[in-house]
């Protein structure tokens, strides 16, 4: 697939990645001047589509500076987009890579800082149930973001309509606790 130059009203400059369900581009909001992250869904099946729009409803109940926005979520010819807030930085897998190991003091306010991001996702509600370096941003300062809510579903069984099918495996297993290998509808904050 050639990269889009504009993703709904959204123009866009360039790739900033891509990941198994989707692209994401830097863009321009057209009316605020502001750039944004804009992922682009590159699977068209029904639940890929569900999951992707559940991704948007969850991640916007998240309201805390540890935890990347989500402004808007929509459909254009390209298929279904999230307009995202833009985090420049790297994600911490990269940086882990880069430069190695974080000293112990740093890595433990690194680790500490990303465990208040998840508790304010439990707070509202969502369990990410991918949290990985790859999904973690790391911006100026230091500072981490966590991002990409693409299998996180809600806390509260009254919400939960299940997307995931029995005996699947949904996150890194590298990353995973032993009851969300064993069953990743029954993970609970």
């Amino acid at each position: 697939m050639v990269d889009p130059t504009q993703i709904g009203p959204y123009p866009v400059s360039r790739a900033l990645g891509a990941g198994a369900m989707g692209s994401v581009y830097l863009g321009q909001h057209p009316r605020l001047g502001i750039p944004v992250a804009i992922k682009l869904l590159n699977r068209r099946q029904p639940e890929a589509v569900v999951r992707f729009r559940r991704e948007a409803e969850l991640m916007a109940r998240i309201k805390d500076p540890r935890v990347v926005r989500v402004f808007e979520a929509g459909l254009c010819e390209h298929g279904p987009f999230l307009v995202l807030e833009y985090c420049p930085g790297k994600d911490l897998r990269a940086l882990l890579k880069e430069q190695g190991a974080f000293p112990p003091r740093e890595a433990a306010a690194l680790v500490a800082e990303i465990a208040r991001g998840v508790a304010a996702a439990h707070q509202a509600g969502v369990i990410h149930r991918d949290l990985k370096p790859a999904n973690v941003l790391v911006v100026a300062g230091g500072r981490p973001r966590v991002t990409d809510f693409g299998v996180a579903r809600p806390v509260t069984r009254v919400e939960l309509q299940s997307l995931t099918q029995s005996g699947a495996v949904l996150g890194s297993p590298a990353y995973m606790a032993p009851e969300q290998v064993t069953d990743a509808r029954e993970v609970d904050a």
